[in-house]
C-alpha cells in the first residue's frame, strides 16, 4: 500500500499549495524591498508629473484667454461686417433710384429734343417750300425779264 501522502491528488494539491505560498510570499519580500532610492525617484517622478500638470493647466487657461480673445475679435469683425454690409445695401438702394432719376430725365429730356426736332424740321420744310416758291418765282421773272 501507498503512504498517504504520496497519493496523486494530494501530491497535485500540495504543488498548488506551494506555487500559491511562493507567489504570495514573493509579493511581500519584492514589497519590503523598496528602497529609498527607489522611494525618493518616485516622488521625483510625481513632482515632475504634478509640475507637468501645472504646466498643462496654466497653458490651457492662456489658451482659453487666447480664445476668449479671438472669439470677441471675431464677433466684433462680424458685427462690422453685416453694419458695412447693409451700409452698401442702403447706398446700392440709393444709388439704383438716383439712376432711375437720371434716366427718367435722360428720356424727358430726349423726348423734349424729338419734338424740338420734329418741330424745327417741320419749320424747315415750310421755310423750304416758301424758298422754292419763292425761287420759282425769281426763275420765272428772270425769264421773263430775258
Amino acid at each position: 500500500m501507498m503512504p498517504l501522502w504520496l497519493t496523486p491528488k494530494l501530491i497535485k494539491s500540495s504543488i498548488l499549495t506551494i506555487i500559491v505560498m511562493s507567489i504570495f510570499f514573493t509579493g511581500f519580500y519584492v514589497r519590503g524591498k523598496l528602497s529609498i532610492a527607489k522611494i525618493v525617484k518616485l516622488k521625483t517622478e510625481i513632482a515632475t508629473l504634478n509640475s507637468n500638470y501645472d504646466l498643462c493647466y496654466e497653458s490651457l487657461q492662456r489658451s482659453n484667454s487666447n480664445w476668449l480673445g479671438l472669439r470677441d475679435t471675431v464677433d466684433r469683425t462680424n458685427a462690422e461686417v453685416i453694419k458695412q454690409g447693409e451700409e452698401y445695401k442702403a447706398r446700392v438702394i440709393q444709388l439704383r433710384a438716383m439712376g432711375r432719376a437720371a434716366i427718367s430725365q435722360l428720356n424727358t429730356l430726349h423726348n423734349t429734343a424729338m419734338r424740338d426736332m420734329a418741330d424745327e424740321a417741320n419749320d424747315l420744310r415750310e421755310r423750304m417750300a416758301e424758298l422754292s416758291a419763292s425761287e420759282a418765282c425769281h426763275l420765272a421773272m428772270e425769264e421773263i425779264v430775258k
